[in-house]
């Protein structure tokens, strides 16, 4: 699963225009990157998962690395600006017998303890 970091702020910054060229740019990303066997959906807002079917967990974690790699070394230009690209990849392994629910649920949780660790601690 990927969430695009600060996404909001593009939009605020340089409108929803710029907001759109971003997803088309990350979304062309993840589609030149995946596998003829692999799926790449936008699951809302500035939400993507890939689904990599018949790929071992040390393969996906690869895999995601180098999703995270490419994505956060982005620069979408646009209207005379260069937009960087900030986002969370997480992987969440799809086991036998595991329910959709279940495994999107985790992949949540998990995209929930990676941003929060992004975020700076206040100081007290």
């Amino acid at each position: 699963m990927i969430d695009l970091d600060r996404f909001k702020q593009i939009n605020d910054r340089f409108g929803h225009a710029a907001g759109d060229a971003v997803l088309g740019m990350v979304s062309g990303v993840l589609q030149g990157y995946v596998r003829r066997s692999d799926t790449v959906a936008r699951l809302g807002g500035d939400e993507f998962a890939v689904i990599m079917p018949e790929t071992s967990p040390d393969q996906g974690r690869l895999r995601a690395s180098e999703l995270d790699r490419l994505l956060n070394n982005l620069i979408v230009p646009y209207d005379g600006h260069a937009i960087p690209v900030h986002g969370s990849v997480v992987l969440e392994i799809y086991k036998p017998g595991a329910r959709e629910a279940d495994v999107t649920d985790s992949a949540d949780r998990k995209m929930y303890r990676t941003k929060q660790a992004k975020q700076p601690r206040r100081a007290r």
